[in-house]
């Protein structure tokens, strides 16, 4: 990892543990960042997110210019999630259970065919 790589990687570790530790006390300052998860599938995409130590009612979720923006209740943002294909904004479902967060997320049906095979010339 570079020193540019490491300078970013920092900042955004120090700004994860500023939002998360009045939640989950100061034995978490030096505790890993929650564990993030992103599949993609051909239907859409589904999210999941340790956030143990935090109840549903501290977490907001939002979906603004095709990105999924978690964060709490303060607005203070955690993170922001985009995604390549539009999503359905009337076909999303979140659930929150034991500390993991899963939201499933359904790309539009445009009726336009997703992959395209290219003609490779000679």
């Amino acid at each position: 990892m570079t020193k540019e790589n490491n300078i970013i990687s920092d900042f955004f570790d120090l700004y994860a543990r500023e939002f998360f530790a009045p939640m989950m006390g100061e034995e978490y300052s030096e505790s890993p960042l929650p564990n993030v998860e992103l599949k993609e599938t051909h239907e859409g995409y589904i999210v999941r997110v340790e956030l143990l130590n935090i109840s549903e009612d501290e977490i907001k979720l939002s979906l603004e210019d095709n990105c999924l923006i978690l964060q709490n209740k303060s607005h203070t943002i955690f993170r922001t999630i985009p995604f390549r294909a539009d999503v359905d904004d009337h076909k999303i479902d979140a659930k929150f259970m034991d500390g993991c967060l899963i939201v499933n997320l359904i790309k539009k049906d445009d009726g336009t065919e997703r992959s395209k095979t290219i003609e490779i010339r000679h």
